[in-house]
């Protein structure tokens, strides 16, 4: 064979080689160069207590109105129990008061009986104005819920 002959056949395989080698390769990854915006968001309760559950982990993406975390609710459900207790007592007092025929007695027990009717009746009203609000998140869950727990 001739030179001339061997150098064409020899850039053929080059040529070859090169244009399946440009076919067959894996293109590497898209490399971008920048920057991420983000809003930083800290969440916590409204009040002191002490979490039992955590529904949610760093990171994670949450839908609106989800639950994040539930709080201990001992202390709101022992402020309800001696409310209500405190107006049975009231209303017993009353009873033994109207019975006994003593006027002052009788007056204080149905100011404390008016006194719990009103708190009833203003408990209501925070009920009715702020379940509205929620939806526009000027007032907490947590805070709605507190009012239907002391309605009992």
């Amino acid at each position: 064979m001739k030179p001339p002959l061997i150098v064409a056949v020899a850039l053929a395989a080059v040529a070859c080689a090169g244009w399946w080698w440009a076919r067959t390769r894996i293109a590497p990854p898209a490399e971008w160069q920048g920057y991420a915006e983000a809003d930083f968001v800290k969440i916590g309760p409204t009040q002191q207590g002490l979490l039992t559950s955590v529904f949610v982990a760093r990171g994670v993406k949450v839908a609106a109105g989800a639950p994040l975390f539930e709080q201990d609710d001992t202390a709101d459900l022992a402020a309800v129990d001696q409310a209500a207790r405190q107006l049975a007592q009231a209303e017993a007092q009353l009873a033994n008061l109207q019975a006994s025929g003593k006027q002052t007695e009788i007056e204080q027990a149905e100011a404390n009986l008016a006194e719990a009717q009103a708190t009833l009746v203003r408990t209501q009203a925070d009920l009715q104005r702020n379940e509205p609000l929620v939806r526009l998140r000027a007032v907490s869950i947590q805070d709605l819920d507190q009012l239907r727990v002391s309605l009992g």
